[in-house]
């Protein structure tokens, strides 16, 4: 039996909670509805560049965490602070 058409899950803040909706631009003016930041645990990889055989070190994302914020929480300084810290997960 075919249950029908399934309604998206709605975004929330995850600071609030409140439901945040899309972005909307019009001709001349555009309203942000949410901020997402990606983020996670990381770790640090080390690869050869083949040709100059010289190594590249960078963080690899391995386990994503998806933070979403409204605008009203955005403005937030302590909010600001939370997100600097998620962003940058392997420096705490």
């Amino acid at each position: 039996m075919d249950p029908g058409p399934t309604k998206a899950r709605a975004r929330r803040c995850h600071h609030c909670g409140n439901e945040v909706s899309e972005t909307v631009h019009t001709q001349l003016d555009y309203r942000v509805g949410f901020y997402e930041l990606h983020t996670g645990e990381v770790e640090v990889v080390t690869r050869l560049i083949h040709g100059n055989e010289s190594e590249v070190t960078f963080l690899k994302l391995v386990r994503p965490e998806y933070i979403v914020t409204c605008p009203s929480c955005y403005a937030r300084p302590e909010i600001l602070a939370e997100r600097d810290r998620l962003f940058r997960p392997e420096d705490n």
